[in-house]
């Protein structure tokens, strides 16, 4: 049942939501040239908005559907991830994952994978970067996961917007520990050190997406 409602609101976000956005979107374009020039740019900043909300509204859409983890696993998962990323932002992602790490997140794989999602989210709203790169190591008795960018960076103390909670929420969901390393002009990195699997909260296995 929750799986079907799910798909439900996905289908009414895209079908709905979306296409009104694309609308207005493309009836705002069609008045950008023939505008003051003041005006124009207005415009071309709404659009460019509006295409930003389009672009979160598809990857919240995609992250409501059941099947979040591809039948290739968490690092078959992850490397499209950052291909869709790298497609709709035209930022490359190099992605380095160490097997084993990847096997030891086996349960919280869809987490992973929406954790990583709302991270590449930020970097393209926000982070104006060049690069991002993607890894996943093991480490004593754990498993950590990275996320860098060579952005324009943010002072993590003043940190405060909904993507960054949502970052937060979900690493103390998972029993995790999430870091964040950034300065004006120095890029960012998002660090989320997840716990061996027995010592992983037992809610950790089922969390909602």
């Amino acid at each position: 049942a929750i799986g079907a409602d799910r798909s439900r609101i996905a289908r009414e976000l895209h079908d709905g939501v979306v296409q009104t956005l694309f609308a207005a979107a493309f009836r705002l374009q069609l008045h950008a040239d023939e505008a003051p020039e003041a005006l124009r740019t207005t415009i071309q900043q709404t659009t460019a908005g509006i295409r930003e909300a389009i672009n979160d509204i598809q990857a919240y859409v995609h992250g409501l559907e059941p099947s979040l983890v591809m039948l290739g696993g968490l690092g078959a998962s992850l490397k499209q991830l950052a291909v869709e990323f790298e497609s709709s932002s035209g930022i490359p992602v190099t992605v380095d994952l160490e097997p084993n790490a990847v096997a030891a997140l086996d349960g919280v794989d869809t987490d992973i994978v929406q954790l990583v999602r709302e991270a590449l989210s930020n970097v393209r709203r926000h982070a104006r970067a060049r690069r991002v790169a993607l890894t996943i190591r093991e480490a004593a008795h754990a498993t950590v996961l990275e996320v860098r960018d060579d952005g324009r960076g943010f002072s993590p103390e003043a940190a405060q917007g909904l993507g960054l909670r949502n970052l937060r929420t979900r690493a103390g969901l998972l029993g995790g520990q999430l870091e964040l390393h950034s300065g004006p002009g120095k890029g960012s990195l998002v660090r989320l050190v997840v716990p061996e699997p027995q010592q992983r909260p037992e809610s950790a296995e089922s969390l909602p997406v």
